[in-house]
């Protein structure tokens, strides 16, 4: 059974983008003059879902994409009236932002529809790479953005970058705490670039430097612990422990979640599921997992946290026992969790654990 009455968090994909980036794979769709048929087929199906849902309330709201804000002022509005009616009212409801689409109009409409989390996709304070991975924002809009932000008093901002980029240099790494510092940015996220089969790097045969690489994440480590950002997964770090993002920790703590849009995924009662096909027929596609798959996952999205798995909750237990005999580099704490020896191993591949 999906969109279950217990289910406490919702994922809402928003597949528009405004361009194309040369590393993304993800489910997307280039919005223009053409795609209005798509724009209105897509809101279509979120009603059809969301009817679903009839007095729920969701802790946690994520809307991802794709570029959420490169809809135009209507359609926003149009999609934050239909899903804020589903937050409650401590509910943490976030929303992906290209820094170079904010505007009042926009801020206006969120603070209305009770968005209270902003994460923007910055991915790099240097305007030359931002060019050279077809991002179309500078970091002067970024600050611009920002500001814009704080102004109107939303202060729970999380800011996206991206290291081991070609010709990033472990200068352009300083220049974002830099930027983070001066703005005080409260919730960051660092990935290592993955480049991936459907995206244009990969086509371009583009090779990263793995020594280059772990030079920059020692780096980042290194500079994040100078600045007192407590590092609570393996790619996230944040000011004050009140700003982790709960949507996430859903995710690590393989909590139940509802996915809607093209381009979602969803996790309930051990069914996983996704949207596939074109926007104009879209298909449900459900995968019911064995509770091997399902103790698997569980030890792969928690031991992403610093603070690993409380072995006192029996659904983490059970998973630890499952893969006791197969599971390396390990070990439990005093307070009975289950960590890693070294979270850094895992910032490419959780599956070294196996």
């Amino acid at each position: 059974m999906i969109f279950s009455t217990n289910t406490k968090h919702l994922y809402v994909h928003v597949p528009f983008c405004n361009h194309i980036c040369t590393y993304c794979d993800f489910k997307r769709i280039l919005k223009n003059e053409h795609t209005q048929p798509l724009v209105d087929g897509y809101f279509n199906d979120l009603e059809k879902w969301t009817k679903k849902f009839k007095f729920k309330q969701f802790d946690t709201i994520f809307l991802g994409g794709g570029t959420p804000n490169c809809l135009t002022d209507a359609e926003l509005e149009k999609l934050l009236s239909l899903i804020s009616v589903y937050a409650n009212d401590d509910c943490e409801f976030s929303i992906e932002c290209n820094p170079d689409l904010i505007n009042q109009n926009q801020i206006d409409l969120f603070k209305k529809y009770k968005v209270n989390r902003i994460s923007l996709g910055v991915q790099s304070t240097n305007n030359q790479i931002l060019k050279q991975i077809n991002r179309i924002h500078t970091i002067e809009d970024v600050a611009a953005a920002v500001d814009l932000l704080h102004q109107n008093d939303i202060y729970n901002v999380s800011c996206d970058f991206i290291y081991a980029l070609h010709h990033l240099t472990l200068d352009d790494v300083e220049d974002v705490f830099k930027f983070i510092l001066k703005y005080q940015i409260p919730h960051v996220s660092f990935y290592a670039l993955e480049i991936k089969s459907g995206s244009l790097m990969k086509k371009l045969g583009l090779i990263l430097d793995e020594e280059q690489e772990a030079d920059q994440m020692e780096y980042i480590i290194k500079r994040f612990s100078e600045i007192n950002y407590l590092r609570y997964e393996v790619a996230n770090w944040t000011i004050d422990p009140n700003y982790c993002c709960k949507h996430n920790m859903a995710y690590w703590l393989s909590n139940d979640w509802i996915g809607i849009g093209y381009g979602a995924h969803g996790f309930e009662n051990k069914i996983q599921y996704y949207f596939d096909k074109p926007l104009q027929d879209p298909k449900l596609i459900t995968n019911q997992l064995t509770d091997y798959e399902v103790n698997q996952q569980i030890l792969m999205m928690g031991l992403r946290l610093v603070n690993g798995l409380d072995l006192n909750i029996d659904k983490f237990n059970n998973a630890y026992k499952m893969f006791k005999d197969k599971l390396k580099a390990v070990s439990i704490t005093k307070n009975n969790h289950l960590v890693v020896d070294d979270i850094n191993l895992l910032h490419n591949s959780i599956l070294d654990l196996f």
